[in-house]
């Protein structure tokens, strides 16, 4: 599944506009339980929520903003 740099761009602009930002898993080991996942970071640091990829992020972004 290839997420292109475009898409990563824009969700990371849409957290960043609800004062959160976005960090990727660095874990190079597809085995890893955390290889390529996607965390949503408050203002404090903490991790919101773990998904799985951008679809999924944007889903939350979405949901997040409806509130």
């Amino acid at each position: 599944m290839g997420e292109d740099k475009v898409a990563k761009n824009r969700i990371g602009r849409r957290a960043a506009r609800q004062g959160l930002s976005l960090r990727k898993s660095r874990r190079r080991d597809e085995l890893s339980f955390d290889y390529g996942q996607w965390e949503v970071i408050d203002r404090e640091g903490r991790v919101l929520k773990i998904l799985d990829n951008t679809a999924e992020v944007e889903q939350f972004l979405s949901q997040r903003r409806e509130r």
